[in-house]
């Protein structure tokens, strides 16, 4: 078994056996996490594993790319794939990037001059205001294009946007993003059995015993990456999603995410995962999504020669 980073593969390599070895068209990619390692695979020349460059691996062998990240915004925002955030979403930015204020609400056309003129004079007290507060604030929250200097995590909007830039147009990208994740948790029964020898227990009791906060009161940890793995493998079992057609735009350095569906819902190559709208539907079906996770996490793990 792998004990420390030093003895895993290399990621470009994996990638490209794993590709090489397998049929034409028969791959199913699940990106979570960060974008880092499908940007050098898509950048990488022809070698002795295979004499097509990354590009032309993924264009010849992969099905379909899933992957977890985007942010539509408002919590309450569930089942509106146009609702346009305000930050950026960790999977595709994490805490990297200029910070980018929220902008003004629009000034209605019904207003008066004189209203008018009262309005620019308190959008400008507003934004004296909104100076001091943010020189109050903690630097990171700056909405100069300064950096967050949040280290590697700075480049996270540029890697996003170029792996999805470099992904062959021919081959699909579906998107479950934060919002469809977040109300389903799992792994609270692996934090109260607490096997030594589980490794999902292991990573549910550290996770949750060193950032409660993120464990939704004992309900478990929400299930954005074990959804996006789950759609990948086995598809949407539950009638759980509403599959709809767009694109995505990525802002650099950002990170930031825009969502476009496409006119009468025209195939784009790109498709993002929403809730269902039933809301008495979803929460029955948000219960099977929960319990077939869980389910895997309990799984004892098969082992191995060690």
């Amino acid at each position: 078994p792998i004990r420390d980073a030093s003895q895993a593969p290399d990621a470009l390599q994996v990638y490209r056996s794993a590709l090489a070895a397998a049929e034409d068209g028969t791959v199913v990619v699940a990106s979570i996490g960060h974008a880092t390692n499908l940007v050098p695979l898509l950048q990488s020349p022809g070698d002795e594993i295979s004499t097509l460059t990354g590009s032309e691996l993924v264009a010849r062998k992969v099905k379909k790319m899933v992957v977890m990240g985007g942010f539509r915004g408002d919590p309450s925002v569930y089942t509106d794939p146009t609702y346009q955030p305000e930050y950026a979403e960790w999977n595709f930015g994490g805490c990297g990037g200029p910070w980018v204020a929220p902008p003004p609400p629009p000034s209605s056309e019904d207003n008066h001059d004189d209203d008018t003129d009262n309005s620019n004079d308190d959008a400008e007290e507003s934004q004296d205001n909104s100076d001091e507060s943010h020189d109050d604030s903690d630097e990171s929250y700056d909405d100069s294009n300064e950096p967050r200097d949040c280290g590697g995590y700075d480049l996270l909007g540029n890697i996003t946007h170029t792996a999805l830039a470099l992904w062959p147009s021919s081959v699909p990208i579906v998107f479950l993003g934060f919002r469809t994740g977040e109300r389903v948790f799992t792994g609270a029964e692996n934090v109260e059995r607490d096997l030594d020898d589980s490794p999902c227990d292991v990573a549910y009791r550290k996770f949750c015993g060193e950032l409660e906060g993120y464990c939704n009161g004992g309900e478990g940890r929400n299930s954005w990456d074990p959804m996006a793995v789950l759609f990948a493998v086995r598809g949407d079992a539950h009638g759980y999603y509403r599959e709809t057609r767009g694109m995505i735009r990525i802002d650099t350095p950002s990170g930031m995410s825009r969502w476009t569906p496409s006119p009468g819902g025209v195939f784009t190559g790109q498709s993002t995962l929403i809730e269902v709208e039933d809301e008495e539907g979803v929460a029955y079906q948000r219960g099977l999504i929960r319990d077939e996770l869980n389910a895997l996490f309990l799984r004892q793990p098969t082992r191995g020669p060690h």
